[in-house]
């Protein structure tokens, strides 16, 4: 049986400056576990720069204790604060990568992390020495000059939307959002005239059961579905910036594939597939740069 301890550190992140207000000796007992929530000094903590995006200031350290315990608290945290952020109206959450072993006392801080007990923990944080790969001089005097003016209030929101997405880091998050970028954008089309008829005539026979959902969903099915409009919008944005067929069809069937992922973790709560948020951002660019030139893509 193994009988190693190691101490847990368990970094806490949050988006917009919600921290916590440590004890003066930092003690604090955690779903029953002893720890300490340490914080570091960074730079304009009150700015909206850093108000706006995720950061990891504080995080807790567990005093040593057996992996298996180590794992489960990690477990049940990253299980139970998104209730009580929900509750404290708080944005703060546990970092979302998977926990490491350290076999040294330096590790990198905003991982979760276990550090073996002889080992004194020394988290290091490289955010302190990150350099913008934003260059202002052609940002502003070139790249700004090309792009054009945008008023039409859907791609609006939908490029804050798509924006406000670059703040989070949790894969479910921003893969939820940039899809639903593309159905606020996406329009339904008409089924042919002989279809709505016969769904005319199945709703009236559908109300003597007096079902008002029955009937709305019979109406709803007038149109077809959100996931071929979204289809329908990928082609549309394809051909307008002159994909040839190979390249249609390929963005058209991860339009089809994402949209099933969507809604299988709208309704079901879980996708059963990996979340591929690169591909969601990469159908969300493309519709919304072929949609800024020419927003007649958006008619169905």
């Amino acid at each position: 049986m193994d009988k190693k301890r190691y101490w847990l550190h368990v970094p806490l992140e949050t988006t917009r400056g919600d921290w916590l207000q440590p004890p003066p000796d930092e003690k604090i007992s955690v779903l029953g576990h002893s720890a300490k929530l340490h914080s570091r000094d960074l730079p304009n903590m009150n700015s909206l720069t850093n108000a706006g995006t995720s950061i990891i200031r504080q995080w807790l350290l567990f005093d040593p204790i057996a992996d298996h315990d180590a794992r489960n608290i990690l477990t049940l945290l990253r299980e139970k604060i998104p209730v009580l952020s929900l509750r404290q109206k708080a944005a703060l959450r546990v970092a979302a990568s998977e926990l490491s072993v350290s076999p040294h006392a330096i590790y990198n801080g905003p991982i979760p992390t276990l550090i073996p007990e002889h080992l004194t923990p020394n988290p290091a944080w490289a955010d302190l020495e990150i350099s913008s790969y934003l260059e202002a001089k052609p940002l502003f005097e070139n790249i700004l000059e090309q792009c054009p003016p945008v008023s039409d209030e859907r791609i609006l929101a939908a490029i804050h939307l798509e924006v406000a997405s670059r703040y989070d880091v949790l894969p479910r998050s921003v893969f939820l959002a940039l899809l639903t970028i593309l159905d606020s954008l996406a329009e339904r089309t008409e089924r042919p005239e002989s279809v709505q008829a016969w769904l005319t005539e199945k709703a009236s026979e559908a109300a003597k059961f007096d079902d008002p959902g029955l009937r709305s969903s019979l109406a709803n099915l007038k149109q077809a579905s959100h996931g071929a409009a979204v289809r329908g919008l990928v082609e549309r944005a394809c051909r307008a910036m002159g994909y040839d067929e190979t390249s249609v069809k390929k963005h058209t069937s991860l339009a089809t594939t994402l949209y099933q992922i969507r809604s299988s973790l709208s309704h079901a709560g879980t996708s059963g597939q990996n979340l591929d948020v690169e591909g969601a951002r990469t159908l969300v660019s493309l519709v919304l740069n072929s949609a800024i030139d020419d927003p007649t893509i958006l008619k169905a």
